[in-house]
């Protein structure tokens, strides 16, 4: 007699699941922020495991990029840490160095894109 295997479980076995994650450039972004968080608030990983729900291991893991958090655990790290959920996966720094255009500058820009339409044209 063959040994039965349950259903479920069998499923399963043979069954393709697709993990959905973070982005290689937003998990590094995570970790950062997450490190730089918990720096501000002077608060070590079993602090703020115990804050969100979970062991110190838990947040060890994020720390080191091992493990990524789902975006439950982002909202309630925000929570915890009282900011919004979008400030651990975005970098604003890669946009603070860039200047503000001036009216010049974008007339001159204009100007140009015109004039190289118009050559583009003349061909």
């Amino acid at each position: 007699m063959s040994k039965a295997i349950h259903p479920r479980i069998c499923y399963q076995r043979h069954k393709r699941v697709r993990r959905v994650g973070l982005a290689k450039p937003t998990k590094q972004i995570f970790r950062k922020k997450l490190a730089l968080a918990m720096h501000l608030a002077g608060l070590n990983q079993i602090q703020v495991g115990k804050g969100v729900g979970v062991r110190s291991v838990t947040i060890s893991r994020y720390l080191s990029g091992e493990n990524e958090p789902n975006f439950e655990m982002i909202d309630k790290l925000a929570k915890f840490f009282e900011k919004e959920s979008v400030w651990f996966l975005e970098d604003k720094s890669a946009f603070e160095n860039i200047p503000e255009p001036t009216i010049p500058d974008i007339i001159a820009s204009l100007l140009a894109v015109i004039t190289e339409l118009k050559r583009i044209k003349k061909i």
